[in-house]
């Protein structure tokens, strides 16, 4: 579910009553009331580990039996069983609601209070970070953002393909503000792939999750901690390290999210910027 570096764990805790019913597409909700279609078909393909269609019924599976969990805690219990006692973990929520692709049981509110529950218990109050999550194309995302800095949530977590520009208005003019008066750091997910707005393709998601998509945030509020999420992701990475970058593209590493995060680090010009690393990044077998 996530990655230890310097005993700081970084994973999701929500359940299958958070992720929409239909998604990624409308056969996936056959495969909830019947999970075990996916594990025979799994071992029909057990000759062709290396296939794409392989590993996606494998992650697939893996997904369904994490997100099966009861609530977070038992997710959570879950991931304590592989890291250290010292580890603590930055709890992201996902906002899926509203993003077209059917209804969810557990919507964000209800996601956010029964994180704040595990964070309160004494035995895991000093290892959860928590975050607060919004969809600013949703009504009232604002209120509950506040609700939950109220609450003590320590940072904030965005999923720009769900639906709105890293320099979408709401952000700009309030939450943006509300962070940097509060001192609340910023994750962006930066990284082709993961959960979209029903509709959108794939130049729409990458155009609002790209590393230069929070170019325009980071130069208006200098001072705003932001953390782009997945160092770029798995596949720009084999990309990267297959290819690497053509010295005679004058663009090419602009092209490359890695390659374009390295450099916007070490320019000079974004002194709080920083990027993450995550497990998915090396999913891929060969």
């Amino acid at each position: 579910m996530g990655v230890c570096v310097n005993r700081i764990g970084k994973i999701h805790t929500f359940t299958t009553r958070h992720i929409p019913l239909y998604f990624p597409i409308r056969l996936v909700a056959i495969f909830r009331i019947l999970p075990f279609i996916v594990r025979a078909l799994r071992w029909t393909l057990t000759p062709f580990p290396n296939s794409w269609i392989y590993n996606w019924l494998v992650r697939i599976e893996n997904f369904h039996r994490a997100g099966s969990r009861q609530s977070q805690e038992n997710v959570f219990k879950e991931v304590l069983h592989y890291y250290p006692d010292t580890t603590r973990f930055v709890v992201l929520p996902m906002a899926m609601e509203g993003i077209g692709h059917g209804p969810v049981t557990d919507i964000l509110r209800q996601e956010h209070d029964d994180l704040a529950n595990l964070w309160r218990m004494e035995k895991y109050r000093d290892r959860i970070l928590p975050f607060v999550t919004i969809n600013s194309a949703m009504p009232g995302e604002l209120d509950e953002f506040q609700r939950c800095v109220d609450m003590g949530f320590v940072a904030l977590k965005l999923y720009p393909q769900r639906g709105y520009e890293p320099s979408h208005e709401l952000l700009t003019k309030k939450i943006y503000p509300i962070c940097r008066e509060r001192e609340l750091s910023v994750i962006s997910h930066c990284s082709r792939g993961g959960v979209f707005r029903k509709g959108w393709d794939w130049d729409q998601r990458d155009k609002v999750s790209r590393p230069d998509a929070f170019v325009p945030v980071m130069d208006e509020f200098l001072d705003l901690r932001v953390c782009l999420a997945h160092f770029g992701g798995d596949s720009e990475w084999r990309d990267y390290l297959t290819d690497g970058v053509d010295p005679d593209d004058p663009d090419g590493r602009k092209k490359n999210w890695v390659t374009r995060i390295v450099d916007l680090i070490g320019s000079g010009k974004y002194d709080n910027l920083y990027t993450d690393v995550s497990y998915t990044i090396f999913k891929f077998a060969s």
